[in-house]
Order: C-alpha cells, then sequence, then structure tokens
C-alpha cells in the first residue's frame, strides 16, 4: 500500500539545507489540493518557496466530476474554483486565474507571485 504523507501545510525543506530559501520559478501539481490538511497554510508555504514572479500550477477536478467517483466518497476535499481562488489570495498570491481544461470536469488554479 502506498504511504501519503501531508508536506503541505509544514515547511518544505530538503537535505541541500534550502528551508528559508526561495528556489523555484515555476511550480505545477496535479490531484493533491484534495487531500491538504490546510489548504490556505499549504498554499502560503508555497507561495514562500517560489521566486518574485513565480508561477503555480494547481490543476484540480471540479466538485461535479469528483462527486462522480465512488473513491472520492470519503477523505476528498472538493472544492469550487472560487473556493481556490480565495485561498489563494488569503494566502498572499497576488494573481489568481482559473482556466478550464475540461469545462465541466477539470480547470487549472494559476498562483503568481508579484
Amino acid at each position: 500500500m502506498s504511504k501519503f504523507t501531508d508536506y503541505i501545510g509544514s515547511q518544505f525543506g530538503n537535505p541541500r539545507g534550502f528551508v528559508g530559501k526561495v528556489c523555484c520559478i515555476i511550480m505545477n501539481v496535479i490531484n493533491t489540493v484534495y487531500f491538504w490538511s490546510d489548504t490556505v497554510k499549504g498554499l502560503s508555504e508555497i507561495r514562500r518557496v517560489l521566486k518574485p514572479g513565480a508561477t503555480f500550477y494547481n490543476v484540480v477536478y471540479t466538485r461535479e466530476w469528483l462527486d462522480k467517483l465512488s473513491y472520492t466518497k470519503k477523505g476528498f476535499k472538493k472544492f469550487e474554483p472560487e473556493q481556490l481562488m480565495d485561498f489563494g489570495r488569503q494566502a498572499g498570491f497576488e494573481n489568481v486565474q482559473i482556466k478550464d481544461i475540461v469545462k465541466g470536469k477539470s480547470f487549472v488554479v494559476i498562483y503568481t507571485k508579484a
């Protein structure tokens, strides 16, 4: 069985000692936000490690699509696009956009750090 470790909500780090330093110009995650223990805290931590002007792409299925899948009944947090935009603003992202990938099924939230 796979083990999932919730790094979101705690500080990112790595063996080379980059904790506290900006490291990324682009970051991408797909289908993980459903499992984060604290969405705003996770987005805040992602923002912290992004360089100024960097972008974070968060690819997500719609609530409606997830509700059709039997395995998403337990353990999945489901979000409306507006919720994820609001969480991004709460986390300090200055520019937050939503773009459909497949209308009614999936979308990407684009968070940019000024």
